[in-house]
């Protein structure tokens, strides 16, 4: 999605294998889904209480997001209620957040609320809903998630989620579902590691309702984080802050990443900023479809200590660490990722560098 820019990129086609990053990402992430990203990521709870059901919308109590979000609002709702939110603006596409043990796949949505020019604070959510179980294909051992992109070893299958699986950034929706603030207990254990968060993501889950009323409309440009937001991130357990800016779509800008154990990233994909906020790649990875559309790899550089103009995504809690989720490395990532190719060469054209052959339908949008 472009939200400070006006450029295009098309990756190039990686057919042989994983991409050559500075870590092996495809190696380190779990083989246990086709979609998603690591075993590191957040998974959402299906709430078990009242759900909307068919109707739901004339059922609901219809609320804003920001009487979900914002505890002080008038009419706040607080959680396991059946609401519905109207005309949510889509930010993202969707996305698996996670594979349960029982082979439930959940799905999620980034939406915003209606009308807005720029994105601030109670003015995001994530919405999740599941979707077709996880199943074995032929031939195979393992069961997986449907993928939504057209790829092996589950290729285009549909999702089953409430979201349509053509949803793009700029549709428009009537949501219903139940609001379930949402954190791992693994994350209040002893050994849960650096950096891990005791606040809970807002979300509404459980959807059962999602109407599309429009398509390719406009979409809010990122909240742009001061130096105080970074340092709130960056501390991870703020209820106020992250209460307000979770699943907001924001902006880092002038920022740096640290060598991770002298790579680019952990096993799960995550840069870290030199301020210790984790920036993931869960919206856009995708696991085996990396090895054929860079598109869904991880983000290469040429340094381990790359820096950014600036880089613009979700405020997300992956597993048990709040951070920074981009819809894409290749135009919320500024500079983007070195295997993202400026558009002007897939005309046929051959820059510098040599990048005939360049798949002109490899554009990567989400």
């Amino acid at each position: 999605m472009k939200t400070n820019s006006t450029r295009v990129f098309v990756c190039t086609t990686a057919l042989t294998g994983a991409l050559a990053l500075g870590s092996s990402l495809a190696a380190c992430r779990s083989s246990d889904t086709a979609t998603g990203s690591s075993t590191g990521g957040s998974s959402a709870a299906s709430t078990t209480s009242a759900q909307a059901g068919t109707g739901g919308q004339n059922q609901a109590q219809v609320v804003t997001i920001q009487q979900i979000a914002d505890p002080t609002a008038a009419g706040h709702v607080g959680p396991k209620t059946v609401v519905t939110v109207k005309g949510v603006v889509a930010m993202s596409i969707p996305f698996l957040i996670s594979k349960g043990s029982s082979g439930s796949c959940l799905w999620g949505l980034f939406v915003s609320a209606p009308g807005l020019t720029t994105m601030g604070p109670n003015t995001g959510l994530l919405v999740a809903g599941d979707g077709t179980p996880a199943s074995v294909a032929d031939g195979g051992t393992k069961a997986y998630c449907p993928t939504i992109q057209p790829y092996p070893p589950a290729p285009g299958m549909p999702s089953g989620s409430p979201f349509p699986d053509d949803t793009q950034p700029g549709d428009v929706f009537d949501i219903s579902g139940t609001t379930a603030p949402y954190i791992s207990a693994e994350c209040s254990a002893a050994d849960a590691g650096v950096g891990s968060s005791s606040v809970a993501q807002l979300q509404l889950a459980s959807v059962t309702v999602a109407t599309r009323t429009s398509k390719a409309g406009p979409v809010p440009a990122p909240y742009v984080l001061s130096t105080t937001d970074l340092a709130s991130l960056a501390d991870g357990n703020g209820q106020t802050w992250l209460d307000a800016y979770g699943s907001v779509l924001v902006q880092a800008q002038n920022v740096s990443v640290m060598a991770y154990q002298g790579a680019l990233t952990d096993t799960y994909g995550h840069m870290y900023l030199q301020d210790g906020i984790q920036v993931g790649d869960k919206l856009y990875y995708v696991g085996y479809v990396d090895k054929i559309d860079a598109c869904y790899s991880g983000p290469s550089f040429p340094t381990y200590s790359p820096t950014f103009q600036s880089i613009t995504g979700f405020v997300y809690l992956d597993y048990c660490n709040w951070g920074l989720s981009p819809n894409d490395k290749c135009h919320d990532l500024v500079p983007a990722s070195d295997d993202c190719e400026s558009v002007v060469y897939a005309d046929g054209g051959v820059p510098d560098g040599g990048d005939a052959g360049i798949n002109q339908a490899q554009v990567c949008t989400h």
